[in-house]
């Protein structure tokens, strides 16, 4: 069974005044976009690890889930017998 993105979440809601009214630039990446590129991606992993050392990055884990979940974990809303 193949699922798209757009199966496996609800549509997170923009607050489009607040970015308008701030100036926001709101930017996309595709992950080979990174990830091919080697002085990109050591760029994106520097950036990663000061900003967890300098406590400027704080992960949110929001659930965790035990070894034998992880098709829950990994694709909310599907059940083994889906895959």
């Amino acid at each position: 069974m193949q699922l798209l993105e757009s199966e496996l979440a609800e549509p997170t809601p923009l607050p489009l005044t607040d970015v308008l009214g701030k100036s926001l630039t709101i930017r996309g990446y595709v992950v080979l976009e990174i990830t091919t590129d080697p002085q990109r991606l050591e760029r994106a992993k520097r950036f990663i690890i000061d900003g967890l050392a300098a406590g400027k990055l704080e992960p949110v884990i929001a659930k965790t889930f035990p070894l034998d979940q992880i098709v829950a974990a990994l694709l909310p809303g599907v059940e083994p017998a889906d895959r």
